[in-house]
C-alpha cells in the first residue's frame, strides 16, 4: 500500500546501499522527562528503521524518527517491516532487543547494571539504550495528552541465566515499570540463587548449592531440583517455609520479587524455558522461534524434572556444591529464530558441557545458522563440534573490557574461522543465470572470498581523548555572562590521599562511539552494521549478503 500520513513506514534498502543521511529539520519536544539534546546535523538512516510519517510534499516526506523531525526521499520508504535486532553494547555482558517484522518487540538479556562489582564500565545500560529506542526514536507515540501516560510494551523478555552480567540492568528495568515499561511474560532457565550455606552431597543425602537442592544417586549424575516455573514458585522461596531454611536471595531475587509485585498489571507472567517449550509464544510471525535449551531432564528414580548439575567439583568422598558457576552459565536459554531463508542463534553462556548436552539431544543440523551470538562472550571453554554445527556466516562477540575475562579468547576467533564456511558470492545477473564474483591482477585470478564475518561489541567500540585540560571556577558576571577565571596547577584524586595525576596531563573521553551491532533482515537478505568511528554525524558500515547467493569454496 502506498506511503501515508499519521501512519508508520520503514527504510528500504535504498538501492542496495542499505543506509543513508537524511536530513535534520528541527528536534521533537522530549517525552517522559528525557533531557532535551542538541538537535543533529544529520541522521544516519539504516535498512529497516521505522519513521513516523508526519507530512508528505511531493517527493519529499517529513517523518518523526531518532527524536527529529526529517526530510526523506519518498523513495527511500517502504511499508515492508522486516526483523531488526540490536546487540548492545553493554561491556562484559549480553543484552539484546528485538522488533519483529508485525511490530511486537522483546529483548534477550539486559546486561549489567550501572554499577557495581560487574558493570557495564561506560555508565551507559541496555535499559538506557531500550529506553532511547523507545522514547526518541520512537518518541512520536508518546506526543500528546492522550499518550503521556503510556508504557513502551515488550511481549515478552527472556533471561538466558541468572548472572549479573545478563539480569544487572533488570533491576532499573524493573524499577521502571508502569510509568516506562510494560512486559507480557518474563521468561528465564528456571534458577533461582539462594542463601543456603553449600553442603556436601554424599550417595545418601542430597545437598545445597547456590542454585537450591542437589539431588541425584551418584556424583557423576546429579541434578538441580528447586527449579522456578511461575511467580507462585517465587512466593514460595521468598521466605523460609515447611522445614527449608533458605530463600531467595541477591540481585536475582530482588528483580524476580520486584517483577511478581507487577504481575497482573504491567508484567503478565513468569515462565519457565527448557527444550521442552514450544517456541510459538516467542514467535511473531513471519519469524518462528525455536527453544533450544536448556536441557531438561527427569531426575532418575522420581517424577520431578531438573537440570544437570555439571561443574567440576567432584573430590574424594564428597561432592562440593559451592561454586556453581558453570552450571549457571551452561544451562542458558538458546533460542534460534528462523525467518524464510534465515537463521539466527543466540546462545547466552554456553560451555563445552552443557553443548555436549545439546549435541547429545538434538540433530547437531538444529544449530545450523547464519548469525550466531557467540557462547559465553567468546570464552575457550567450548566444544569445536558446537562451532562446526553453528557454522554461521556472521558471529557477534559481545564483550568487554573486565581485565579478568579477556574476551574473546584468541583460540575461539581462530576456531570460529576455522569452522565457519568459506563462501563465494553468486550474484544473479540480467539475463538470469549466477556469476561468480572474482578478482584477478597480473595473470592472477580467484574468487572474491565473503565470510568468515566476526564482530565484537568491544572492538566496534571506540572513543575521541584530548589532554592539555585546564581548570577554570565560574562566577556570574556584572551583565550576567559568566566570567571564568583559571585555576592554576590543578591535581585530580579519587580520594583525599591520591594517588594525583596532573589534570593538564590526563586524557578526557569527549565523545564515545558505542559498539552496537544492528542485524537486520527480509528472511532473503541479512545486513549487519556498526557505527562508522567518527565523532560528528558517523554513518554505517554495512555488510549484506543472501544465503541463497552464497557457495562453499
Amino acid at each position: 500500500m502506498p506511503i501515508q500520513e499519521n501512519a508508520i513506514a520503514f527504510i528500504n534498502d535504498c538501492n542496495g546501499k542499505y543506509q543513508f543521511m537524511a536530513k535534520v529539520l528541527r528536534k521533537e519536544p522530549p517525552v517522559k522527562g528525557r533531557r532535551k539534546r542538541e538537535a543533529w546535523e544529520e541522521a544516519a538512516m539504516l535498512w529497516g528503521d521505522v519513521v513516523f510519517v508526519r507530512k508528505i510534499v511531493g517527493s519529499k516526506v517529513e517523518v518523526s524518527a531518532k527524536g527529529h523531525i526529517l526530510e526523506i526521499p519518498k523513495t527511500r520508504l517502504t511499508d515492508q517491516p522486516i526483523l531488526n535486532i540490536w546487540q548492545i553494547d553493554v561491556g562484559q555482558g549480553d543484552a539484546s532487543l528485538i522488533r519483529f517484522p508485525d511490530g511486537r518487540w522483546a529483548a534477550i538479556d539486559l546486561g549489567p547494571a550501572r554499577s557495581g562489582f560487574i558493570n557495564t564500565n561506560s555508565g551507559r545500560t541496555a535499559v538506557d539504550f531500550m529506553a532511547w529506542i523507545a522514547f526518541e526514536d520512537h518518541g512520536w507515540m508518546f506526543h500528546g495528552a492522550a499518550n503521556a501516560d503510556r508504557t513502551f510494551h515488550l511481549d515478552w523478555i527472556a533471561f538466558t541465566h541468572p548472572d549479573d552480567d545478563h539480569i544487572g540492568a533488570g533491576k532499573q528495568f524493573a524499577d521502571m515499570l508502569g510509568r516506562y515499561w510494560s512486559v507480557g511474560t518474563v521468561y528465564h532457565n528456571g534458577m533461582g540463587r539462594f542463601d543456603g550455606t553449600p553442603q556436601k552431597w554424599t550417595s545418601a543425602v542430597a545437598g545445597m548449592s547456590q542454585l537450591g537442592e542437589v539431588e541425584g544417586s551418584h556424583e557423576s549424575e546429579l541434578y538441580l531440583s528447586s527449579l522456578i516455573d511461575t511467580f507462585d514458585d517465587v512466593d514460595a522461596y521468598a521466605k523460609p517455609a515447611g522445614g527449608r531454611s533458605w530463600k531467595l536471595s541477591g540481585n536475582w531475587a530482588n528483580i524476580l520479587k520486584k517483577l511478581r509485585d507487577n504481575r497482573g498489571s504491567t508484567v503478565g507472567a513468569l515462565g519457565r524455558l527448557s527444550d521442552k517449550s514450544s517456541g510459538d509464544a516467542l514467535g511473531s510471525a513471519p519469524v518462528s522461534v525455536k527453544v533450544l535449551g536448556p536441557i531438561e531432564d527427569t531426575i532418575p528414580g522420581t517424577s520431578a524434572v531438573g537440570l544437570r548439575y555439571i561443574d567440576e567439583n567432584a573430590t574424594t568422598g564428597y561432592y562440593n556444591l559451592g561454586s556453581p558457576s558453570l552450571t549457571r552459565n551452561g544451562h542458558s536459554v538458546v533460542l534460534r529464530l528462523d525467518f524464510d531463508d534465515v537463521r539466527i542463534l543466540m546462545t547466552g553462556d554456553l560451555n563445552f558441557r552443557s553443548q555436549a548436552l545439546l549435541l547429545k539431544r538434538w540433530a547437531a543440523s538444529e544449530f545450523a545458522c547464519h548469525v550466531a551470538k557467540a557462547c559465553h562472550h567468546g570464552s575457550d571453554d567450548i566444544s569445536w563440534k558446537f562451532l562446526k554445527a553453528m557454522s554461521p556466516i556472521a558471529t557477534l562477540y559481545s564483550s568487554g573490557d573486565q581485565e579478568t575475562h579477556v574476551h574473546p579468547r584468541a583460540l575461539v576467533l581462530g576456531m570460529t574461522g576455522a569452522f565457519a564456511p568459506r563462501l563465494k558470492w553468486n550474484r544473479p545477473q540480467p539475463d538470469g543465470t549466477l556469476k561468480t564474483v572474482t578478482q584477478s591482477f597480473a595473470g592472477h585470478s580467484e574468487e572474491e572470498l565473503f565470510a568468515p564475518l566476526l564482530y565484537s561489541t568491544e572492538l566496534s567500540r571506540s572513543i575521541v581523548m584530548r589532554s592539555g585540560y585546564k581548570a577554570f571556577v565560574r562566577t556570574a558576571g556584572a551583565t550576567g555572562v559568566p566570567v571564568h577565571t583559571a585555576v592554576d596547577n590543578c591535581w585530580l584524586a579519587t580520594g583525599e590521599n591520591g594517588p594525583f595525576v596532573r589534570l593538564a596531563d590526563t586524557r578526557v573521553v569527549e565523545n564515545l562511539t558505542y559498539g552496537l551491532i544492528n542485524i537486520r533482515t527480509d528472511g532473503k537478505t541479512v545486513a549487519i552494521a556498526v557505527l562508522e568511528e567518527s565523532a560528528k554525524n558517523p554513518a554505517f558500515h554495512v555488510e549484506t549478503f543472501k544465503p541463497s547467493e552464497l557457495e562453499e569454496i
